[in-house]
């Protein structure tokens, strides 16, 4: 009797002992550290670009990372981690797991290229008169709308930084705007005349080249 007792006690530990590593294998692994592919991105307004998270240890469930934007009219981010770019600005883009306390974060800035740039055709002006040029760079929410001014020839028309031509002898000189995003440019043939023989400053309307 005490022999069958004994037996029946061994299998019921070897039972509650089976039972105890079936609950740990089904025991849900936490995500202790993520890293993203990316911590800086630049992206083209209208465009996307998808960001990858690498979590540990190996077995946490990726379907509990939680993906978040601090600005929503510059970029979204998709539950995978697709980022999307809607407007000119800068916003940070997180990662975490589903406390918050683990996370990880990339700054994205969203810029829109310069793809042209428009000027007066001409302008007539008499020695010593000055005039403004105006540069229009494409599209409007360009993001670096910066340009540079030169002059053909500086004998006969001088150009400022700002598109100040000067007028300063008789003949003709062509003016050159280009852009410092992409190198577009526009010219604006400068003609120069005495100033007894000038009567009228035309105009025509900008266009870029």
């Amino acid at each position: 009797m005490k022999s069958i007792t004994k037996s029946c006690a061994m299998i019921f530990a070897f039972t509650i002992s089976v039972a105890s590593c079936g609950d740990n294998s089904d025991k849900k692994i936490h995500i202790q550290g993520l890293l993203l592919n990316k911590t800086k991105i630049t992206l083209e307004k209208g465009t996307s670009e998808m960001l990858t998270a690498t979590i540990s240890p190996i077995g946490a469930a990726k379907n509990a990372l939680v993906w978040k934007t601090n600005n929503e009219h510059i970029v979204a981010v998709s539950s995978t981690g697709e980022v999307s770019a809607f407007k000119n600005g800068q916003a940070v883009v997180t990662v975490s797991d589903e406390t918050g306390k683990v996370y990880a974060s990339c700054d994205v800035n969203v810029i829109t290229t310069v793809i042209g740039v428009l000027v007066n055709a001409e302008a007539m002006l008499a020695v010593g008169e000055k005039q403004r040029l105006t540069a229009t760079v494409l599209p409007e929410d360009a993001t670096n709308t910066n340009v540079i001014w030169q002059s053909s020839n500086e004998n006969i028309v001088e150009v400022s930084a700002e598109g100040t031509v000067l007028g300063k002898a008789p003949g003709e000189a062509t003016v050159t705007v280009t852009t410092i995003d992409q190198k577009k440019q526009a010219k604006c043939r400068i003609v120069v005349k005495s100033a007894s023989t000038i009567e009228y400053h035309p105009f025509d309307e900008p266009k870029h080249w």
